[in-house]
């Protein structure tokens, strides 16, 4: 829970951190519109040490693409990270 309500609030507190993710057309956020985030890139925006998330992750048993989708709702999909609520086309 902790982490939906913090990537609720997170864009809203540091909306530059957070910008709109580029987007290659005018057509609604998907996954063929937008480009993901890769993993450090993620921490890096959130303010996350990658060692920290790591060293965290080990500590439950999870992987640290397990433990950042649990912890900030992000969703991974081909190794980039996108924002809870995108839709995902079917290739």
């Amino acid at each position: 829970m902790t982490g939906v309500v913090l990537n609720q609030l997170l864009p809203m507190i540091y909306p530059d951190l957070f910008p709109q993710l580029s987007c290659k057309s005018d057509e609604p956020a998907n996954l063929m519109s937008i480009e993901g985030l890769r993993q450090r890139e993620l921490c890096d925006r959130l303010g996350l040490s990658y060692k920290v998330v790591a060293q965290a992750a080990r500590q439950l048993g999870l992987s640290t693409h397990a433990y950042l989708q649990q912890q900030t709702g992000w969703i991974l999909r081909d190794e980039r990270y996108y924002p809870p609520g995108t839709q995902f086309q079917d290739r």
